[in-house]
C-alpha cells in the first residue's frame, strides 16, 4: 500500500510539472478548490482540463495518505517508527495542498515573473521532498528495513545531511532555471548562454546559469560521499544504494544538458522532474540505511 502511496504522488508530482510546462498553472483562474471554469463552455480550455485534472488526482494523493495512515495506525503499535513516517506524510500533505492554493490564488502561475514566485516555487519544492521523504521511509520501514541509530554516527550523520543538503540546493536552482526557460524561451541554445552572460536580463536569468555550477559541485560531493561510506558502512545495501543515487545524478546531468541543448521540450522537463525526485528518494534512502549499519567506529576522514 505505502509503496502505491508513493508512485501515486510521484505520478501527481509529474502531472504538476506538465501543468507547469504547457503554461496550464491559469486554467483554472484564481478558483480553488473547485474549477469554476468547467461550468461553461466560454471559459473551458485544454488548459482548464490539464489543470483540474491536476487538481483530481492531487485529492486522490491526499485521501490515498490519509488511508495508509489509518491502515499504519492500526498495524503498528505506538511508537513504531512507521507511524511516524504516515504522520509526517499527512503533514507535508497538507501543507503542499496549501502551497499549491497559494501558487494558484496569487496568481503565481503561468507567465508570472515576480519575485514572489520565484520564493515560493523552490520552497514548494522543498515540501515535495519532504512528503516524498516521509511517503519513501514509511515504505522503506513498513518492508521491515532497519531504521537509523540517530544517537550514534554524528560524523557520518554530518556527511550525509551534506549529500541530502547539496541535492536540495541543486533542485531549488532547478526550478528557478526551469522558471526561466519556461518564461523567457530562447530561439537557440547559443542566444541562451549569451542571455545567461548578458548584463541586462531578468535576474531569473542571471540565476540559470548557478544550476550547471552547483550540479558539478554535488556531484564532487557525492563522488567523495561514496569514498567515505566504503570506509565507514562496508555494507552491500549502501553500496547499491549509493550506486543507484549516483547513477540518476549522472542521468540526470546527462538530461540536465540536453534539456539545455533541445530547448526544453516539454517531455524532457518531466522525465528530468522525475529524475530529480528519484535521486532524493535514493538520497534519502542511503542516509537511513548507512545510518542503520555503520560501524560504531571512530570516524575519520578519506584520505586525499
Amino acid at each position: 500500500m505505502a509503496w502505491f502511496v508513493v508512485g501515486l504522488n510521484l505520478f501527481v508530482i509529474v502531472w504538476g510539472g506538465f501543468v507547469s510546462a504547457s503554461g496550464s498553472g491559469d486554467g483554472c483562474g484564481a478558483s480553488w478548490p473547485l474549477c469554476q471554469q468547467l461550468v461553461t463552455a466560454e471559459t473551458r480550455s485544454w488548459e482548464t482540463f490539464v489543470e483540474f485534472f491536476h487538481r483530481i488526482t492531487s485529492g486522490l494523493a491526499l485521501l490515498a495518505i490519509f488511508y495508509m495512515t489509518w491502515r499504519v495506525f492500526r498495524h503498528y503499535a505506538k511508537g513504531h517508527i512507521v507511524r511516524l513516517g504516515a504522520t509526517y506524510s499527512v503533514v507535508f500533505i497538507i501543507t503542499e495542498s496549501l502551497l499549491g492554493a497559494a501558487l494558484v490564488i496569487f496568481k503565481w502561475v503561468d507567465t508570472n515573473e515576480s519575485l514572489a514566485r520565484a520564493f515560493v516555487q523552490p520552497i514548494h519544492l522543498v515540501n515535495t521532498f519532504l512528503l516524498m521523504a516521509s511517503l519513501g521511509l514509511t515504505a522503506w520501514w513498513a518492508s521491515g528495513n532497519e531504521p537509523p541509530h540517530w544517537s550514534k554516527n554524528r560524523k557520518l550523520l554530518l556527511a550525509l545531511a551534506g549529500g541530502l543538503a547539496g541535492v536540495v540546493v541543486l533542485s531549488s536552482f532547478g526550478t528557478i532555471a526551469s522558471l526561466a526557460s519556461t518564461i523567457f524561451p530562447s530561439e537557440s541554445f547559443f542566444e541562451g548562454v549569451q542571455k545567461d552572460f548578458a548584463r541586462n536580463v531578468h535576474y531569473l536569468i542571471r540565476l540559470r546559469i548557478w544550476h550547471p555550477i552547483i550540479a558539478v559541485l554535488v556531484g564532487g560531493y557525492l563522488l567523495y560521499l561514496g569514498r567515505l561510506l566504503e570506509q565507514w558502512c562496508p555494507d552491500e545495501r549502501v553500496n547499491k544504494l549509493h550506486n543507484f543515487m549516483f547513477t540518476v545524478f549522472l542521468v540526470q546531468f546527462g538530461m540536465g544538458a540536453m534539456n539545455a541543448i533541445l530547448l526544453t521540450p516539454v517531455w524532457l522537463q518531466l522525465v528530468h522532474l522525475l529524475g530529480a525526485h528519484l535521486l532524493w528518494l535514493g538520497m534519502v534512502l542511503l542516509n537511513v540505511t548507512a545510518l542503520a549499519v555503520a560501524r560504531p567506529a571512530e570516524y575519520r576522514l578519506a584520505p586525499s
